[in-house]
């Protein structure tokens, strides 16, 4: 399994390829699998059992937190750049097998998250807020994929220490200091920020404009993927913008490439909305928790288009994981360039903390979840601390923020 599709891919992946592959017969894959799709969860579940095992193994003798998960995230890149196919099929082509998967993916996944949590906690500290450990889980998971599987011994090593971190800077491991994680709380309009930034997300910020016949198309894509990236087709597509199969033809190779260049121009349309009109007097912190406050609030008024950008893009295979990673980077850059010069987070921090608030985004968005009430305060928290300070301790003794404005903030909202 792992070497049919870390090569092939989730595309190529059939019960007649695996028996070949494994020299067995059918019939003696079907006596221990269902289906192919199975069998990939399985075998995904299998590994992260494993490296779940190895995490723990790597930091059972060592007493103090920060040393203990220092040892487990090297141990966990080390083993992602000495085994590339393993790598590739967990990190890469496993997310492409689509949506129907997601939930098995990040339960298997989440055994990782709890063999980390052992290793960041303290003896006495509680557990850590669930959407903060899958966040952490899957910026991890970001930067396996996009760095450390092409690095050097030297190079993991270095991103071992940046990954713990990012880790500490983000963890709050109180379940009774839930409100720490709330990184800034907004002042009201008239005093730094306009009604105009208070405002929603419009829908057609979600949709784009109406313009030439590629924009068109892109549009009808869109509206139509809205009910799921199974309803498109090329004839529907054309019908839905009124233009012939020549037109289309002329811009896209087919649905795929359709689909996924409709979500990557609407989901820069929602980004460049989302930082609209922001006053000069506005601090960084306070915009970016107003833009993820705009979002939230989006997702709850269409589901629809949530679900189209954040759930629907897997169905896409391979060619959606890789517009997945491109939307990832693009709010990674995006969350560096609206800060002042020296305020922001490194760009590994901007990368992992993307990556993490997309996986609880998407997430919520899956469970039709009230993404406003319980994701905000995690996903403020993930993409602002690593900018503002970090725990001074592990054991939850302080959060130690360099901005005064947002200590201010923070007591205000306790």
């Amino acid at each position: 399994m792992i070497e049919l599709v870390a090569t092939d891919g989730y595309e190529a992946l059939t019960v007649r390829g695996l028996a070949k592959r494994a020299r067995i017969s059918s019939g003696t894959f079907y006596s221990h699998y269902r289906s192919a799709d199975d069998c990939l969860l399985s075998t995904f579940d299998l590994v992260c059992q494993r490296a779940s095992q190895r995490l723990a193994e790597a930091g059972q003798n060592e007493m103090e937190p920060r040393r203990r998960l220092r040892l487990a995230v090297d141990r966990l890149f080390r083993d992602i750049a000495a085994a590339p196919r393993v790598a590739a099929f967990m990190l890469r082509a496993t997310p492409a097998a689509g949506p129907a998967f997601t939930g098995g993916i990040r339960n298997s996944a989440m055994r990782l998250g709890e063999a980390l949590e052992l290793c960041i906690r303290g003896d006495n500290s509680p557990p850590l807020h669930p959407l903060l450990l899958e966040g952490i889980v899957a910026g991890l998971a970001r930067i396996g994929r996009v760095l450390v599987a092409a690095a050097g011994e030297d190079e993991v090593r270095a991103l071992a220490a940046e990954a713990v971190e990012w880790i500490i800077s983000v963890c709050v491991p109180s379940a009774q200091n839930a409100d720490f994680l709330i990184a800034a709380a907004p002042p009201k309009p008239g005093k730094g920020i306009s009604v105009a930034m208070t405002g929603r997300l419009r829908y057609d910020d979600w949709e784009g404009d109406l313009g030439d016949e590629r924009a068109m198309i892109l549009t009808a894509a869109f509206r139509i993927a809205r009910s799921g990236y199974h309803q498109l087709s090329v004839p529907r597509i054309c019908r839905e913008a009124g233009v012939s199969r020549r037109t289309f033809s002329r811009y896209f190779e087919g649905v795929e490439d359709c689909f996924v260049s409709a979500l990557e121009e609407r989901a820069t349309g929602v980004m460049a909305a989302l930082v609209r009109s922001q006053p000069a007097s506005a601090t960084w912190s306070c915009t970016v928790f107003e833009a993820l406050r705009r979002l939230c609030s989006a997702i709850k008024d269409d589901r629809e288009s949530a679900r189209a950008l954040f759930i629907e893009i897997s169905a896409a295979g391979t060619r959606g994981i890789e517009s997945r990673d491109r939307l990832i980077s693009q709010a990674a850059d995006a969350l560096r360039a609206t800060a002042s010069e020296g305020q922001g987070p490194s760009q590994f921090a901007a990368e992992a903390s993307a990556a993490a608030a997309w996986a609880i985004v998407r997430r919520r968005v899956q469970n039709q979840s009230s993404t406003t009430t319980a994701a905000l305060p995690v996903l403020a928290r993930l993409l602002l601390a690593p900018a503002i300070g970090e725990p001074e301790a592990l054991d939850g003794s302080g959060i130690g923020l360099r901005d005064s404005h947002l200590r201010s903030s923070i007591r205000s909202a306790s």
